[in-house]
C-alpha cells in the first residue's frame, strides 16, 4: 500500500502533512524522517536548540502570575526556556549529550501539550508547527525533539 497525502498545509503554522493510517510502519518512519529534515534546515532550529542547551533565555513577564520567566524566541514567538531560574542557570558542559538531550526534553514539556490525531489519519508536523499549534501527539513530539538534538549536530 503506498502513503498518499490527505493534505498538505504551507501557512503560518509551518508546515504538516496529514496521511493516511493503516500502512506501514516504514512508510510512517520515512515520513517523520522528512519532517526532521524540513526542522533542521530550518536555520532557527540550531538558534534555538543552542539557546535552550546553552541556558541563553531572554527574560518576560508570565502572562499569569507576572514573574519574570526564562523564555527563547522561535520565528518571532515566545516559548518558555525554562521551567524556573534555578533550573535555566544550570548549563550544559561541552558535548555533555546527556545533558543537552535533557534540556530538549524539559523544553518539549513546557512547550508542546498532547493531543491526539484524528481518527484515520496521521499528521507529521514540523517542530515549527508543533510548537506554533502548542500541541502534537507522539509523533510529533519525536519530530521535534529529533530536530533540536539533530540541530546541535
Amino acid at each position: 500500500m503506498r502513503t498518499r497525502p490527505q493534505s498538505i498545509s504551507l501557512g503560518r503554522t509551518g508546515r504538516s502533512q496529514s496521511w493516511e493510517t493503516g500502512d506501514k510502519l516504514v512508510n510512517h518512519i520515512e515520513l517523520m524522517r522528512r519532517q526532521v529534515e524540513l526542522s533542521i534546515d530550518d536555520p532557527d532550529t540550531r538558534s534555538l536548540a543552542a539557546a535552550i542547551t546553552s541556558g541563553s533565555f531572554d527574560r518576560t513577564p508570565d502572562p499569569v502570575t507576572g514573574e519574570i520567566v526564562p523564555v527563547v524566541s522561535y520565528h518571532g514567538r515566545l516559548y518558555r526556556g525554562a521551567r524556573d531560574w534555578r533550573t535555566a542557570r544550570m548549563l550544559c558542559a561541552a558535548r555533555d549529550e546527556m545533558c543537552e538531550l535533557t534540556a530538549i526534553w524539559n523544553f518539549i514539556v513546557l512547550n508542546i501539550r498532547y493531543a491526539q490525531d484524528s481518527i484515520g489519519q496521521d499528521t507529521y508536523q514540523t517542530l515549527r508547527a508543533t510548537l506554533e499549534m502548542g500541541s502534537g501527539d507522539c509523533d510529533d513530539m519525536a519530530i521535534a525533539i529529533a530536530s533540536l538534538a539533530g540541530a546541535m549536530g
